[in-house]
């Protein structure tokens, strides 16, 4: 049998009544809403969402299209708008 036990967390009181009021809309108290969350995160092991979302402007393929532009300027190999792809 399970025995429950309280959590006190600090959280941004606008962000706690944008919370509540969303959860009563759906018919949840914050308590079972934390709940969820917490239960869904260990059954998959980690957060259940995605969190952080990386800007493709890093991405590796960019970057090695950007020093590739970078170095034909440098060559004088044209101007920045002729080394941009036409579909973008």
């Amino acid at each position: 049998m399970s025995t429950m036990t309280n959590l006190n967390i600090r959280i941004d009181a606008d962000t706690k009544q944008k919370a509540e009021e969303l959860f009563n809309d759906i018919g949840f108290t914050m308590s079972a809403a934390v709940n969820v969350f917490l239960k869904q995160a260990i059954a998959h092991n980690g957060m259940p969402f995605r969190v952080v979302r990386v800007d493709p402007f890093y991405s590796e393929a960019n970057q090695r299209a950007l020093r590739r532009a970078i170095e034909q300027l440098e060559a004088g190999g044209g101007t920045v708008h002729d080394l941009l792809p036409d579909d973008e």
